[in-house]
């Protein structure tokens, strides 16, 4: 559905200058309403340009992503940088990245997106137990970006690593962005030098402060909503 949005700026506005009107579109999942940080970022308002392009691939590098409603129709590859065995989420947390980044979206089910055409490589990185190390991380952007990805989300965050590093700078030497979190630690983060070839990323609130478990620090390149509401 799509909702137009007039804005006013003043009786002196209207009559020197057009109105203004910006086409919001709104998608139809059921737990579109709940998702706070859509709306945030102002999403509504860039899907009426865009609502992302199937030539973007996206490598979520976590505990595996299962193959849920949302995301079977995303997914072009899969491999598992730890032991070459299984791709399925051993925590639940590299399916909930995925869906968030890229769910296919006002399909009626589920919740909506920022990207809804970017396509997925789900590269698990982690051990059973969900426990994840440079080298598999290193591999796994190797393999992604030989793969065509050319954006990689790592939701494991180290405060140095050259083997992260290295996998991160061939990663940005084929056109990619590697991005990362800050951490969840509510503490001062420390990347060092990794900071050039990687994107850190902090944290907010609804009400645009920093989330209380959100690291911070000088080499945080930006942050972004996450978490729940107002406690982020």
């Amino acid at each position: 559905m799509m909702k137009k949005i007039i804005v006013r700026a003043g009786l002196l506005s209207l009559l020197l200058a057009p109105i203004f009107v910006w086409a919001v579109v709104t998608p139809n999942d059921p737990l579109f309403p709940q998702q706070w940080a859509l709306t945030k970022i102002q999403a509504p308002l860039a899907w009426e340009t865009t609502t992302g392009s199937s030539t973007v691939t996206i490598a979520i590098l976590d505990s595996g992503i299962n193959p849920v409603a949302d995301l079977k129709d995303k997914i072009i590859l899969n491999w598992n940088a730890y032991d070459n065995g299984s791709t399925t989420d051993v925590l639940g947390h590299g399916t909930m990245v995925a869906s968030a980044v890229m769910a296919s979206s006002n399909n009626g089910i589920g919740i909506a997106s920022p990207c809804w055409g970017c396509r997925l490589h789900n590269v698990r990185i982690s051990d059973v137990a969900a426990g994840g190390y440079g080298a598999t991380i290193s591999s796994g952007l190797t393999w992604a970006a030989d793969h065509g990805a050319r954006v990689a989300n790592v939701s494991y965050g180290l405060n140095y690593s050259d083997t992260v590093t290295d996998g991160a700078k061939y990663f940005m030497n084929k056109g990619g962005i590697v991005i990362m979190p800050a951490g969840n630690e509510g503490l001062l983060s420390l990347y060092a030098s990794e900071k050039q070839f990687i994107l850190i990323v902090g944290a907010t609130t609804n009400t645009d402060q920093l989330a209380s478990f959100s690291n911070s620090g000088a080499d945080i390149d930006l942050v972004a909503p996450g978490g729940r509401s107002s406690i982020g």
